[in-house]
């Protein structure tokens, strides 16, 4: 009989003997809807804000989520506690600018990041039709992203 962790390892679609929880690894590809969504949450002002006020189709709603695999989008920590507050981070800044290129997948396993794979594409790559960052709008994205690694501290990706 193989242990838990032998079973992790393998990772078919079995069963947790614990839990029953699906013990598989999933694949997310970053796609146009995915972009899309990003792109229409950076024009709304990247947050903190719900998600009920940007214009979203069904499916990007459903699968904004999986912005966060990437670290493009982080949910918002505000002192009420209010649900479904998200924000842009520096790195989904960079990305709707055109500055930064991302990995094309994500491997996610019970529902955290395991590692990202495929060759790294830029947003203009992936997205497609109104999705597409216009000039004005990326020159914007790049200072909010400059201002938002002041205001954070998070000053790596610049240097």
């Amino acid at each position: 009989m193989q242990t838990l962790s032998q079973k992790l390892e393998t990772r078919h679609d079995e069963a947790c003997p614990h839990c029953g929880a699906a013990m598989r690894e999933y694949r997310h590809a970053l796609g146009g809807g995915l972009v899309s969504a990003l792109v229409a949450f950076a024009r709304a002002g990247g947050g903190p804000i719900h998600l009920e006020k940007v214009n979203l189709s069904r499916h990007q709603w459903t699968n904004f989520q999986k912005l966060r695999y990437w670290e493009l989008v982080a949910k918002a920590e505000l002192p009420d506690r209010q649900k479904g507050i998200w924000k842009m981070t520096q790195k989904g800044w960079l990305f709707v600018a055109g500055q930064l290129a991302i990995h094309q997948r994500a491997v996610t396993y019970r529902g955290k990041l395991e590692r990202l794979e495929g060759s790294r594409v830029f947003v203009h790559q992936v997205a497609c039709g109104e999705a597409v960052p216009r000039f004005d709008e990326r020159d914007f994205f790049l200072r909010t992203a400059k201002w938002h690694a002041v205001e954070t501290g998070q000053k790596e990706l610049w240097e």
